[in-house]
């Protein structure tokens, strides 16, 4: 849970939300975005006061960085992993700025890489089918062709309640350049992840993802048939007892189109058949709330905006994309995906 802060803290500071009676919750500010974030129940009786504890309390996370990008972990346990440097198979099919392995409680990989039967999904991304400058298409995100995001920086938050990675990236295309012949910049891609401590049961990552076009004329949007793929999307390991959950209820087939606030996929990842999953949420502050879905049985699951027809992203009117994944044990009934859902949309947008 989230509430707007007013006031300053030391960076790396624990906050006690303290009730009249003096029992305390603990709390970590976000400097960035001013919210006050807690795990756990209020105090009975209200917030009476707030302070801030005397020492710099040192952070749950680790993150590690290589030559590919940064792992996250959680104590002893790695939690996701962000791919800052181009990865290719075979020298195609070349992607960056993205997550994968996504990783359960148990420590089992449930996100899939270059997978046999689409080799252009990757983990958890963000790409659309259709980019346009102006009347020229300026390759295919989605598919990797003629398209390459570029991370150019990363830089972390750590504290005892969450961990942010914060990454900066710049869109490119062989098919756009200046007239030096140099690549053109065209839109800034900021992402934002948030992963907070785990419970016994679940966890839970926020995105954050903003796009500012760097010039005219930039619209993106998904595939050109009905479906309308693109935009956010976690491709999960195929599971042979898969089951797939949105607002209607389980789905027997796959999902197109369909309107629900959040999905589920649920299975057994691995040897020894024990069930988890994740929960995809989508925030209110979305372009289009409730988003509609492409829910595949196979594994991808995409929150299929803006469709198969484009959309503008004019200069200095950036768009936000905020989603919220659940890590959970066990199955969609056990996850209470749903109560998840409204909790998620009382956290206010904030920007970074």
């Amino acid at each position: 849970m989230a509430a707007a802060f007013e006031g300053r803290v030391p960076q790396g500071h624990v906050l006690s939300l303290l009730s009249a009676n003096q029992n305390a919750t603990q709390a970590q500010l976000d400097p960035e975005t001013g919210l006050l974030w807690l795990m756990g129940d209020l105090p009975a009786a209200g917030v009476h006061s707030v302070k801030t504890e005397p020492e710099v309390v040192e952070g749950t996370f680790q993150v590690t960085a290589d030559a590919q990008g940064y792992l996250v972990s959680e104590g002893d346990r790695p939690v996701f992993f962000y791919q800052s440097a181009p990865r290719s198979l075979d020298g195609r099919y070349t992607r960056a700025g993205y997550v994968h392995p996504l990783y359960g409680l148990d420590g089992r990989v449930l996100t899939h890489d270059f997978p046999e039967d689409h080799l252009h999904h990757r983990g958890i991304f963000w790409a659309w089918h259709q980019l346009w400058v102006g009347d020229e298409r300026a390759g295919d995100p989605w598919l990797t062709e003629d398209f390459l995001t570029e991370v150019e920086n990363v830089r972390v938050l750590d504290g005892p309640l969450f961990s942010v990675l914060e990454a900066s990236a710049r869109w490119v295309s062989p098919l756009q350049k200046d007239d030096a012949g140099e690549l053109v910049p065209l839109v800034r891609e900021r992402v934002r992840i948030q992963v907070f401590r785990s419970t016994p049961d679940s966890q839970v990552i926020d995105f954050h993802i903003r796009l500012r076009a760097l010039v005219d004329g930039i619209r993106i949007g998904g595939s050109e048939n009905p479906r309308g793929y693109s935009g956010f999307t976690v491709r999960v390991q195929a599971s042979p007892d898969g089951r797939v959950h949105d607002l209607s209820g389980i789905q027997k087939g796959d999902r197109v189109g369909e309107s629900s606030p959040w999905a589920d996929y649920s299975g057994s990842f691995g040897l020894g058949g024990m069930i988890s999953g994740v929960g995809m949420l989508t925030h209110p502050s979305y372009p289009e709330f409730p988003p509609r879905w492409l829910l595949r049985h196979y594994g991808m699951q995409n929150v299929a905006f803006p469709g198969r027809h484009p959309v503008d992203l004019p200069r200095g009117q950036p768009l936000d994309l905020r989603h919220r994944l659940v890590i959970h044990r066990g199955g969609f009934e056990e996850a209470e995906i749903a109560q998840h859902q409204k909790i998620y949309e009382m956290v206010p947008a904030r920007s970074f």
